[in-house]
């Protein structure tokens, strides 16, 4: 029973990555027709409301949400890789990093899914609104006419928009299989552990997995620490690519310098858990709190500042969302760290008292 279910995790694994792949190859893609048809009938690309035919306007509409989508496929990939760097795939026995990596990339797939599906429907019904414009000839001038006359890709077809239907439902099918393949790797673990039967045997096998703590490093914890550096690094870079005024004020100083400081200490907390220093777990874990207020200073005050070159909020929903992301996978990481360090620590230091 356990060679078909670890084919099976490995397959799941792998159904992952091409699910995120999948993702992120129809964010590429879904603006193709949308561009051939619509991308001269929007003169003035800042005020969406220069559409020369009702609906044109989703050229331009779409764009952050497609700029959002590509992200999430990449970060889809990134967490489905995180099942190979915890060995999801492979191992015989689950412990908290792969469930760690699970929940994440089950929380990440259905949050993208439903969001995403949510506003491909609501474009879907601009796009048709559009069509339905051509079809009876409601231009706002002679110039639109003869633009939409010059269209060679003109057609009515929603397949880009219907298509998602397709890409999200795998998407969430290996989310609920990935979910499935957890549940009954525990349940047969517990039945595994019901066949060794007696408690001693047991209590021998735990001596002898505490025992090799004493020569093995705390890798996992140290990873999550490395993971949570990472997450830091991609949040640094989406907020300091706005190109705004807003970027000038002593509180973006102040952050610069806390980036700073934030991956310094996670770094050296990674070295201390990997070497079981309970200390180090209560650094990472006020270092999670403090990645959990940041959310509530620049992404949430970059999202309600009003730019006054373009009179648009300074961060779009994208950018807004991946910060958010960014700030909670790191937190993640590094309280799934402490506590996976707390526990090991204590473990170890009860068989050396």
């Amino acid at each position: 029973m356990y060679k078909k279910q670890m084919k099976f995790q490995r397959i799941i694994c792998l159904l992952a990555i091409v699910s995120s792949a999948l993702v992120f190859v129809y964010a590429l893609g879904i603006m193709t027709d949308i561009y051939e048809m619509m991308n001269t009938l929007v003169p003035d690309q800042n005020d969406p409301s220069s559409e020369l035919v009702p609906g044109a306007r989703l050229y331009v509409d779409m764009q952050p949400f497609v700029h959002f989508l590509t992200i999430a496929g990449i970060g889809l990939i990134l967490l489905a890789l995180l099942l190979l760097l915890t060995n999801t795939h492979t191992r015989r026995k689950y412990y908290i990093s792969n469930l760690f990596a699970v929940v994440l990339f089950t929380a990440g797939a259905f949050f993208v899914a439903i969001y995403s599906h949510g506003q491909i429907e609501s474009f879907k019904t601009v796009f048709l609104t559009f069509h339905a414009a051509v079809a009876t000839g409601k231009y706002d001038s002679l110039d639109a006419l003869n633009r939409v006359r010059e269209y060679k890709y003109l057609n009515d077809s929603t397949f880009w928009f219907d298509v998602n239907n397709v890409v999200f439902g795998i998407l969430i099918l290996v989310a609920l299989l990935l979910v499935g393949n957890y549940i009954a790797k525990r349940i047969l673990m517990k039945k595994e552990a019901g066949m060794i039967g007696q408690a001693g045997t047991e209590a021998d096998g735990a001596d002898v997995a505490l025992d090799r703590m004493r020569f093995a490093k705390n890798k996992a914890s140290s990873r999550l620490a490395y993971l949570a550096i990472v997450a830091d690094v991609l949040f640094f870079i989406a907020l300091y690519k706005i190109n705004d005024d807003f970027l000038y004020q002593n509180l973006i100083g102040i952050s610069v310098v806390y980036n700073l400081l934030f991956m310094l200490a996670a770094f050296l907390s990674s070295e201390g858990v990997k070497n079981y220093k309970p200390a180090y777990s209560y650094v990472m874990i006020v270092l999670a709190v403090i990645q959990v207020v940041r959310i509530f200073i620049f992404p949430v005050q970059a999202r309600a500042r009003i730019s006054a070159t373009t009179g648009l909020p300074v961060m779009d929903i994208g950018k807004f969302i991946r910060c958010l992301l960014y700030l909670l996978v790191s937190a993640a990481c590094l309280i799934t760290g402490a506590v996976i360090n707390l526990n090991k620590s204590k473990a170890l230091q009860s068989i050396k008292a």
